[in-house]
């Protein structure tokens, strides 16, 4: 009798144990599967605002335009936030101008994956919205709208590809057609192709938009409430701007300058934002509560930032002096003597940008206005030489 209690209460833990066991079986809501998610129209146009905030920030961001702004001397600082000191100083950490480090346990490293990782996340937002639109059907708000994000969205995966292949020297090209059931197959290809497929992808944007044009894109892109909008028309304009900063930009030595096709350059700089009725495109800077914009946020300080003599000199003067070249003149208004610079390891920086007020999208190559943004006179594209003929940054 014994026996049989202990085996009974044996029993009845284990049914205590297994409806215990059953019961944590329950779905959890504020977690849905990536199929639900990405079928709600909210969510989906809540991805566009996030990529779009993602991209000027990333454009804009301390570690990323910051950095390069110094390294081609633009601006000058003596501090090593965001490690400007160490790469941009001669004869300090090293002889000339330290190389990238392109070392996942380097300290230095930042520098390297803030493109890498800023551009790619959002290129994941505008494929699962290109994935629900076109594979999903999913429709938000109405067709129109819908034509809107799905344009915009094609035109930041061309966003992406140009700007990996500005900065790096291999990337990944991953549309929302990419099976990525084994993503650590997938190819990386060299950054020429991946210019290749930007051009493609702005082309692709162009041909939405004017298939269906919009009026406004929605005010909370670029601010919190009351951001600038752009029509479909200027939209436009800002992508052939892009197309003629990955051409014109892409090269980095004398002998990729020399194989730039120029007459296109030009041409798709006669169709951009300079063109018509000029217009800058800007965003809000909140600092930070919504988006900042690092480079202007430091270069706007005198006690952070300022502009390096060598763009003084060159604003200042009619005869612009090229890098490595020292002033043949002793007279005190002479700009610093500087180096001959010897070839470094690692690529000089692909666009120095000076954020003024907003976002600031413009090229070394190309003058900018004292207005918040980006602004490129079509008339503006020298032939520019690179100084040195390094390799770039290989994606760990």
């Amino acid at each position: 009798m014994r026996k049989l209690t202990e085996w009974s209460r044996l029993a009845a833990v284990v049914a205590v144990l297994g409806a215990g066991c059953k019961s944590l079986e329950v779905v959890n809501p504020n977690a849905p599967d990536a199929a639900r998610a990405f079928s709600d129209p909210a969510a989906v146009a809540g991805l566009v605002t996030g990529a779009i905030r993602g991209w000027v920030q990333t454009r804009q961001s301390y570690d990323g335009a910051l950095v390069l702004s110094t390294m081609a001397d633009a601006y000058t600082a003596s501090w090593n936030n965001f490690n400007l000191r160490y790469y941009t100083s001669y004869g300090n950490e090293c002889p000339n101008r330290c190389g990238w480090e392109n070392n996942p346990t380097s300290t230095f490293r930042f520098e390297i994956e803030n493109f890498w990782y800023g551009y790619y996340s959002l290129l994941s937002s505008v494929n699962d919205v290109l994935k629900a639109i076109r594979v999903n059907d999913v429709t938000i708000g109405d067709v129109a709208n819908t034509k809107m994000l799905e344009a915009v969205s094609v035109m930041m995966q061309g966003v992406v590809f140009a700007n990996i292949a500005m900065n790096y020297d291999q990337g990944f090209v991953v549309t929302e057609a990419t099976d990525l059931s084994n993503p650590l197959t997938l190819p990386t290809v060299p950054r020429a192709e991946m210019r290749d497929s930007a051009l493609a992808k702005f082309d692709q944007a162009i041909a939405l938009m004017q298939a269906t044009p919009f009026a406004a894109t929605p005010s909370t892109w670029l601010g919190a409430t009351n951001g600038p909008t752009y029509t479909s028309a200027q939209m436009i304009q800002l992508i052939h701007t892009m197309k003629a900063e990955a051409l014109a930009n892409f090269p980095r030595n004398a002998a990729e300058n020399a194989t730039v096709d120029w007459a296109k350059v030009t041409t798709e700089a006669s169709q951009g934002i300079s063109s018509g009725t000029p217009f800058d495109y800007k965003f809000f800077d909140d600092l930070g509560q919504n988006m900042l914009d690092g480079e202007k946020n430091w270069s706007n300080d005198i006690t952070t930032m300022r502009v390096d003599t060598r763009l003084a000199h060159i604003i200042t003067s009619v005869s612009a002096m090229a890098p490595g070249v020292r002033p043949t003149t002793s007279s005190a208004s002479a700009p610093r003597r500087r180096r001959p610079m010897a070839e470094p390891t690692l690529p000089s920086p692909a666009w120095p940008s000076s954020g003024p007020h907003a976002v600031s999208i413009t090229s070394p190559t190309l003058a900018r206005s004292a207005s918040p943004i980006w602004h490129i006179p079509a008339t503006v594209f020298p032939a520019r030489t690179a100084p040195v003929s390094p390799r770039s940054i290989r994606p760990r």
